[in-house]
């Protein structure tokens, strides 16, 4: 009797595994793949999802991201450890659970980071780590297929497979819904959570302008959290009759329902770009002075167009977004 006892209890245990991933909207969208992967490998596990809590209260937590996807089946969320007393209250969080497996998709963070989570997870709590690469980044992949292949080799094919499938989830949670009934429209999204990585008002205000004086009817929807309230709001304020401004008023679910019915995404590199993406919209997105390396989208699709400049953002002439606006709009889904 004790050994079968024994038998269930280490068969529960093992069934218990740990997903890791701190970030935005953004990061945790692109790394979707790479938990669907995981909960295919472990149809029978219990899963658990660790991230730092996020107190921004414009921020989107991943529980409502991952509401209807069948992904996770519990939510763990801390503050970052800053005491010794945050420290104990982590560690006997987690060594409560009796987890044995930790998935690591923190890819890109910095190696005292890295060194510091691997002395915790791994020598403290004695999990078995998986994904974590101290000393080296991504430097080459689209980050959701970089995350993919850390926990199965993956053909970019079949990534592309496995967004269908999470598209489809979107998609069936939503269908029920009538957010509204416009249909023939664009969005923009001008915010962003770094200023400096933000393209200026004056250059969405004459975009904009461009936009409306050669189709004369087009309806487009401004989208941000709270923070970009005052922006967009003297971005769309000019244009009454084209413009709905849903700046900080739209939970993700909401969201999901606009960009899922637009004809286009104007952005920057943020949350919705990616979540655009995934649901396999039209996207024209704006980036910053970055190493681009053509990493970011997932694959060169004709219809993701990214616009970037080794000189910055503002080097990125209203005139270029228009061509590009004006090629994008011309393709066929």
């Amino acid at each position: 009797m004790f050994i079968l006892c024994l038998k269930i209890y280490i068969q529960t245990i093992l069934k218990n595994i740990l997903i890791y991933r701190t970030g935005s909207l953004g990061d945790t969208i692109v790394a979707l793949p790479a938990l669907q992967i995981i909960r295919n490998k472990n149809p029978n596990s219990k899963i658990y999802y660790l991230h730092i809590k996020n107190h921004d209260l414009s921020s989107v937590s991943p529980v409502k991201i991952f509401k209807d996807l069948q992904l996770i089946d519990r939510f763990i969320e801390m503050d970052n450890i800053n005491s010794l007393e945050g420290f104990y209250t982590s560690f006997k969080i987690l060594k409560k659970i009796k987890i044995k497996k930790l998935y690591y998709l923190n890819e890109d963070r910095p190696i005292n980071k890295k060194i510091r989570d691997f002395i915790f997870f791994k020598i403290l709590l004695n999990f078995k780590i998986l994904g974590l690469s101290i000393f080296s980044n991504n430097n080459c992949f689209y980050e959701g297929y970089y995350l993919a292949n850390k926990i199965q080799k993956t053909s970019f094919k079949n990534l592309l497979s496995i967004n269908e499938l999470l598209r489809k989830k979107f998609k069936e949670s939503i269908k029920l819904d009538n957010f509204f009934k416009l249909r023939n429209y664009i969005t923009i999204s001008p915010g962003g959570r770094i200023p400096s990585k933000r393209w200026k008002i004056s250059n969405w205000k004459t975009l904009i302008k461009k936009i409306i004086s050669k189709n004369k009817n087009i309806k487009i929807i401004i989208l941000g959290t709270k923070k970009d309230k005052y922006q967009n709001y003297e971005i769309s304020k000019i244009f009454k009759n084209n413009v709905l401004n849903f700046t900080g008023k739209t939970s993700f679910k909401k969201l999901t329902y606009i960009l899922n019915f637009t004809n286009l995404h104007i952005c920057h590199d943020d949350g919705t770009m990616h979540l655009s993406i995934l649901l396999n919209k039209k996207v024209l997105s704006i980036f910053h002075n970055i190493d681009f390396k053509k990493k970011w989208f997932q694959g060169h699709n004709k219809k993701h167009l990214q616009l970037y400049s080794l000189y910055g953002i503002e080097s990125i002439k209203v005139e270029k977004v228009m061509q590009n606006f004006s090629k994008l709009k011309k393709i066929k889904i």
